[in-house]
């Protein structure tokens, strides 16, 4: 009998030093198709990165410049050209907006004038404060 409960002891201790090992593998396995994931993602960043500032490296090697250098003259540019170019383009739009009726009620005059007819204009005539006192007592 002790002989069987050495036994039985001793397999019970080579089957925690297989297990031991094992379990730290699938551990480790698991930690590493993580980092291959996180790896992955890393990667794909860093490829979006570099074809965003291909046109930005061209330039660079055109001019001889590092790209920082590149990039900063760049954004400057785009600074002092296009914003200003922006708020011109605003205004115009602005102007055209306010103008826009005037040429509409033109042109509905034109459109509704019979031909060989012309159409005349009075200058307006100012009332005088009784007038305008008395018109606005009856409407």
């Amino acid at each position: 009998m002790a002989a069987a409960k050495l036994r039985t002891v001793d397999d019970e201790r080579r089957q925690a030093k297989r297990n031991s090992p094992a379990d730290k593998l699938t551990v480790e396995a698991k930690a590493l198709a993580e980092l291959k994931v996180e790896k992955a993602a890393v990667e794909g960043e860093r490829r979006t990165v570099e074809a965003d500032l291909g046109p930005v490296r061209y330039l660079a090697t055109l001019i001889g410049a590092d790209n920082e250098t590149v990039l900063r003259w760049f954004i400057l540019v785009v600074a002092l050209l296009l914003d200003p170019a922006a708020v011109l383009l605003l205004l115009a739009a602005t102007r055209t907006r306010a103008q826009a009726p005037r040429q509409r009620a033109g042109r509905a005059i034109e459109r509704a004038k019979p031909v060989g007819c012309q159409i005349a204009v009075r200058p307006e005539t100012r009332m005088d404060e009784a007038t305008r006192t008395a018109s606005l007592r009856y409407n």
